[in-house]
């Protein structure tokens, strides 16, 4: 495991933790995101507003996470989806 990866981890794990404990009420959450068994997660950022998150097990895709920003100081979020 590389630095990289740990930082990436580390992410998308902040971002969970910011969904499910915002005390801000400013994103609603209807269901709870199910994590799939993984070995790697890949961050990408498309845009200034966006993070996507892929995550993989033995190579193949499991889930892909995608944060969406209201703008690009990454303070409030605009919607968090998993797929």
């Amino acid at each position: 495991m590389t630095d990289g990866d740990i930082s990436t981890r580390f992410q998308a794990q902040e971002i969970l933790n910011r969904v499910f404990n915002s005390s801000e009420n400013t994103l609603s959450v209807n269901t709870g995101f199910k994590v799939p068994k993984y070995d790697q997660i890949i961050a990408s950022y498309p845009n200034d507003t966006t993070e996507t998150y892929e995550y993989k097990y033995g190579g193949e895709t499991q889930a892909t996470m995608t944060v969406v920003y209201t703008d690009s100081t990454k303070e409030n979020f605009y919607s968090v989806t998993m797929t």
